[in-house]
């Protein structure tokens, strides 16, 4: 399949339904995502460093935060400051690509330097790990494989999935062999879309909008 470079910065409101599948079931989905028409296709390493505290109810709603530092082996090794927001099925995200000085900044804990900043993301992070002393706690690797259908909706499988916990700012990821393997015959199906999701993909996917 062709691939096309998808939006990865900026502001990202959408509604996200989740499933499980094993591995028959994933690779079947697969190929008949292939055949489906108007797929583009896109496959990427991924480490993510969670921060403690990362599921955070707002006190006002029933909205819950997490933030997390994200390296992706796609587009040069971008790293990416992210804001998450949901309520029910709705997805807000708040996307920053930031530098590798920023990120030992985050993970040194030095809140005053981030507090400074000029990026409001940033300086928002600062004082949530000052009041809510957010940490690094769990580090998760996985591998991403990303179907955008026409200009309708995104389609995310995450395979291999791992985790660790995270410990030292010295060595910002573990050893491979520090990691435990959530299950290798399990993988994550999302699917991120605006308003419908349409018939075909619900049924190919067997998944529907909640």
């Amino acid at each position: 399949m062709p691939v096309r470079k998808t939006k990865q910065e900026g502001l990202l409101c959408h509604n996200r339904v989740s499933k499980y599948v094993n591995r028959n079931e994933y690779a079947l989905i697969k190929e008949n995502l292939a055949l489906s028409g108007d797929v583009t296709y896109e496959k990427s390493s991924v480490n993510d460093i969670i921060l403690s505290g990362c599921s955070i109810r707002s006190a006002s709603s029933d909205t819950k935060e997490k933030y997390f530092v994200r390296f992706s082996k796609k587009d040069g090794d971008k790293t990416y400051l992210i804001k998450e927001c949901s309520k029910g099925s709705k997805i807000k995200q708040i996307i920053e690509p930031i530098n590798y000085e920023t990120v030992l900044r985050i993970v040194d804990l030095s809140t005053k330097w981030l507090c400074a900043s000029i990026s409001p993301l940033i300086r928002e992070l600062g004082v949530k790990m000052t009041t809510e002393r957010l940490r690094p706690e769990t580090v998760m690797s996985f591998e991403r494989e990303s179907f955008s259908v026409g200009n309708r909706l995104q389609i995310t499988a995450d395979n291999d999935i791992s985790v660790c916990e995270y410990e030292s700012a010295n060595d910002l990821f573990p050893k491979k062999r520090e990691f435990i393997v959530a299950d290798n015959d399990i993988c994550l199906v999302q699917i991120n879309y605006e308003r419908i999701i349409p018939d075909d993909i619900s049924k190919l996917i067997g998944i529907k909008a909640n």
